[in-house]
């Protein structure tokens, strides 16, 4: 990558390929798409590198160890441009636009001023009690183009560790009729367990795949 580590060091993402050269099904495992939760994503690529899976013949399993290596190697979720790359994917280039309750909090969600006795204990209650949990929730999470100094902002255009990703993706996986994505996340579901966030019917399928 074009940006550095805090001490000068060099970034890369780094790919390991196990299985068929010309493979018709893939694997896709990457990590570290919020940088410092790349950790745990390490950790099982790790596990799985000292105990490798035999693959079919005809299949292959591709590592993507951290999508965002400025964000691991600075302890921070967003790359150096404060973009959030989960929110980064964008098919139609429409980087533009922000849920209606966002606009509305951008001021408190992200203050011009450092922390000082404003009161923000209340502040929230009041804002829970005319938004409601929910739609506070979705609008905040579900991300945001117009705030670039903002919490979940997806950016302008795709970051540099996206883009060649897409490119490796389209060199090594043309001919391939199956494709099974799995990008590892923390902070979700029950300590130390693994959630597989998919949606029901998709859930059922995997399982015979």
């Amino acid at each position: 990558m074009d940006v550095k580590g805090p001490e000068g060091e060099d970034l890369s993402i780094d790919i390991g390929w196990f299985g068929s050269d010309e493979p018709r099904s893939v694997v896709l495992h990457s990590t570290g798409l919020h940088g410092v939760e790349g950790f745990a994503g390490s950790a099982i690529q790790l596990q799985f590198l000292e105990d490798p899976v035999p693959m079919p013949p005809g299949s292959a399993i591709v590592l993507t160890h951290i999508l965002n290596p400025y964000g691991m190697a600075w302890l921070r979720r967003v790359n150096e441009n404060n973009i959030d790359l989960n929110r980064n994917f964008l098919s139609d280039d429409s980087y533009s636009g922000a849920p209606s309750e966002y606009a509305r909090l951008n001021r408190f969600l992200n203050p011009s001023s450092p922390p000082a006795m404003d009161l923000f204990a209340l502040r929230a209650l009041l804002l829970l009690a005319r938004y409601g949990m929910e739609p506070l929730k979705q609008s905040i999470l579900e991300g945001q183009y117009d705030f670039p100094k903002g919490l979940f902002f997806g950016g302008k255009r795709l970051q540099q560790p996206l883009k060649r990703y897409h490119v490796l993706i389209e060199q090594l996986i043309t001919n391939v009729n199956k494709v099974i994505a799995i990008d590892v996340h923390t902070g979700i579901g029950p300590y130390g367990q693994d959630s597989l966030l998919v949606n029901r019917p998709e859930y059922e399928r995997l399982r015979t795949l």
